[in-house]
């Protein structure tokens, strides 16, 4: 069983460094990198090790998953972009783009299993997002206001 540093926890600042980037689009990366951050450092600290998480931390430490949360969430948003423009049918993580940022470490099976636990990860931010009045989704280059509140 791993165990995380929660003061490694995302802060707004690793996502927006100047005002022209506190837009709503920002906020959602914040906010996806977060929950995928907590999402999976929960998976993988959980006393009953199954072979999903030990194949899981085989790659991702402590110090990698905080930055591959990041780019995760960064990248997902280009294909947010896409997806919300009706260019992509589908909103799907691929499991090339986990690959990538994985700088091609593990094997397909860790790559696969990964890239459905972001999936869901997403669709379960997705379900959120639907209710929450900033609708960030719908409007991703739109100033965001949170940034400057709170103490993210």
């Amino acid at each position: 069983m791993k165990s995380f540093d929660k003061k490694m926890k995302i802060k707004s600042s690793d996502i927006c460094l100047n005002e022209a980037e506190k837009t709503k689009g920002n906020w959602f990366i914040y906010e996806f990198s977060n929950s995928l951050y907590d999402a999976l450092s929960e998976y993988i600290e959980d006393e009953d090790e199954d072979y999903d998480e030990i194949l899981i931390s085989s790659v991702l430490s402590e110090k990698i998953l905080k930055l591959f949360s990041v780019s995760v969430a960064k990248k997902t948003l280009d294909i947010l972009r896409h997806w919300k423009d009706e260019k992509d049918k589908e909103l799907k993580i691929s499991s090339d783009l986990v690959k990538g940022l994985l700088n091609k470490e593990g094997s397909t099976e860790v790559i696969n299993r990964l890239t459905k636990f972001i999936t869901n990860n997403l669709q379960h931010l997705l379900e959120i997002c639907q209710g929450c009045p900033a609708q960030c989704i719908h409007d991703l280059n739109g100033k965001c206001y949170m940034f400057d509140s709170g103490p993210y």
